[in-house]
C-alpha cells in the first residue's frame, strides 16, 4: 500500500531544523556545562536552606521567640511629694522577667545641663503583665527642685542583665514640659454635711499652673431610673503639683429625701476646657452605689 506523505507545517520544520543544527554543533557535554552555567547563579542567589528548616527561616524571617520584653509605659508625679516618681513598667512579651535595674538619669534642671544618676531595684514581671515601680529622687535633686519640673532618663534593664525580644523599647525620656495636669483624686460624702453633697479633692499634677475653671456633676441614675441632671461649681487656679478641695451640693438637682451617695454620677475637672493640659484623659471619676 502506497502511504501519502503527510505535509508539515512550516513552522515546525524550521523549529526542527534548528534544533538539529544546534546539536551537530554542540556536543552533549558541551550543552550540559552551558545548561549548569546558567542554573548555578539562580540558586546561589536564592540560598535556599537544606534540610526540613522551618518556613519562617526558608523565606528570611526570623522565627518567633519565647522571651521576655520589657518597656516603661509612663510616669505620673505626687503632688505632694514632688520628688517622688510613679513609673509603669510594662513586659509586653511571652515570657516572665528576672530581678533587674532600672536608671534615672537627670540630664537638665531648669536651664542648667546636670547628669545626676541613681539605680533602682525592678522586680520580677509576668508575660503579658504590668507593674508600678515608686522611685524618689532626693538624693540627686536641689531640695527646692521637683521631679516633674526636671528632664530626665528612665533606662529599665540598664545593665543589660536579661535578653529581650526587643532591646529599643527599653528608654523613657521626661522633658519637664511646662503644662498643667488636672486630675480628680478621689472624693467622700462628709458625715456631717448634707447628704446630697460630696467633697471633691483635685489635683494639678502637672509643672505649671492652672487657670480657673468648673467642675461638673453629671447624675445618670437616680433609684434605678436613667436621668441626665446636671451641676457646676468653680474650681480656683491651681499652681504645679498643688491640691484643693471644692464642695459640690446636688440638692439643686436631686429629688427630696434623695442621697448623692445612692445615685449613679461623674464628676469632670475642667468641663468647658478652658486649661489646656498635658494630659485630657485623666478628668473623670465615677460613683455607683
Amino acid at each position: 500500500m502506497f502511504v501519502h506523505p503527510v505535509p508539515l507545517p512550516r513552522r515546525f520544520a524550521l523549529v526542527t531544523v534548528a534544533a538539529v543544527g544546534f546539536l551537530l554543533t554542540n556536543s552533549p557535554v558541551v550543552f550540559a556545562q552551558r545548561l549548569e552555567r546558567v542554573r548555578k547563579p539562580v540558586g546561589q542567589r536564592l540560598q535556599l536552606p537544606t534540610g526540613h528548616a522551618p518556613l519562617a527561616e526558608a523565606i528570611g524571617r526570623r522565627p518567633g521567640s519565647v522571651a521576655p520584653d520589657l518597656a516603661i509605659g509612663g510616669v505620673k508625679f505626687h503632688p505632694q511629694k514632688p520628688k517622688m516618681v510613679r513609673i509603669t513598667l510594662l513586659n509586653k512579651g511571652s515570657k516572665g522577667s528576672e530581678p533587674c535595674r532600672l536608671l534615672c538619669v537627670v540630664k537638665k534642671i531648669g536651664t542648667s545641663n546636670v547628669a545626676r544618676q541613681k539605680h533602682f531595684k525592678v522586680q520580677p514581671l509576668t508575660a503579658k503583665s504590668s507593674g508600678i515601680l515608686i522611685i524618689h529622687l532626693d538624693d540627686i535633686l536641689p531640695k527646692s527642685v521637683r521631679a516633674a519640673e526636671t528632664t530626665f532618663k528612665l533606662m529599665v534593664d540598664s545593665q543589660k542583665t536579661i535578653s529581650e525580644s526587643n532591646e529599643n523599647n527599653n528608654v523613657h525620656v521626661h522633658t519637664g514640659a511646662s503644662q498643667p495636669d488636672l486630675r480628680i483624686v478621689g472624693f467622700v460624702f462628709p458625715a456631717a454635711g448634707p447628704s446630697t453633697a460630696t467633697e471633691v479633692k483635685i489635683a494639678n499634677i502637672g509643672s505649671s499652673s492652672s487657670s480657673p475653671c468648673r467642675l461638673l456633676l453629671t447624675v445618670g441614675e437616680i433609684e434605678g431610673t436613667k436621668v441626665n441632671r446636671k451641676k457646676m461649681v468653680a474650681v480656683p487656679k491651681l499652681n504645679g503639683m498643688q491640691a484643693t478641695v471644692v464642695t459640690v451640693d446636688a440638692a439643686s438637682i436631686l429629688p427630696g429625701g434623695v442621697a448623692l451617695s445612692k445615685t449613679h454620677f461623674r464628676l469632670t475637672v475642667d468641663a468647658t476646657k478652658h486649661v489646656d493640659e498635658s494630659n485630657e484623659q485623666n478628668n473623670n471619676a465615677y460613683h455607683k452605689p
